[in-house]
């Protein structure tokens, strides 16, 4: 049968682990988009003709999407929205940045539910230059019980007076330091995807 422990092959391409007291981060060791990632877990030519559907409708077919945040940039262009998804997997998010087309994965936490790991995540999007170049003009919270409206526009504000040194990051997590010089990835255009209940 394709695709057996699809889960624990999935885990693989993040092997960089950060505990704290809320739980654990998972960074994978470079950029991965979920091209990549399906890709590397796939085990054979079979597992790979299933892959010929759009990697997103793959990943949705299995488990459920939700939008946690979204970004408005300043400058209104057809890629001026990013939005953060979660993946959920077990008591695992994985969560990725949409920019477009590509979909970038950012970081799981575990376990998804705890609103530090989820804090900890988008500080270190809104402190990458990366990711953003400048900080957003508008941040839109979907999932409050994980993301306060008023923590994640307050450090997106810091960032655009230039305030330094008590970021959220900071605030809210000592053990984010090592975090912040992790790889970052990139993105092309402006998609959000289908959301599905988790």
């Amino acid at each position: 049968m394709p695709w057996e422990q699809i889960e624990n092959r999935l885990a693989k391409a993040f092997p960089v682990r950060i505990e704290s007291p809320g739980g654990v981060v998972f960074l994978p060791s470079s950029r991965l988009d979920i091209d990549e990632w399906l890709t590397s877990a796939a085990e054979t030519d079979e597992e790979l003709l299933e892959l010929d559907i759009p990697r997103i409708q793959f990943l949705q077919n299995r488990w459920g999407f939700e939008k946690l945040v979204q970004f408005d940039l300043e400058k209104r262009t057809p890629y001026s929205r990013r939005s953060l998804f979660a993946m959920n997997v077990g008591d695992r998010a994985y969560l990725m940045l949409t920019g477009g087309l590509q979909y970038q994965l950012i970081a799981a936490v575990e376990p998804r539910t705890e609103p530090s790991l989820v804090r900890a995540v988008i500080s270190r999007l809104l402190n990458d230059r990366e990711y953003f170049p400048a900080p957003p003009n508008l941040v839109r919270t979907v999932r409050r019980d994980l993301v306060a409206d008023r923590v994640v526009r307050t450090e997106a504000a810091e960032l655009k007076t230039g305030e330094s040194g008590h970021h959220l990051s900071e605030k809210l997590i000592g053990w984010i330091g090592p975090w912040l010089e992790a790889p970052a990835g990139t993105w092309h255009q402006d998609e959000d995807v289908p959301t599905r209940a988790a």
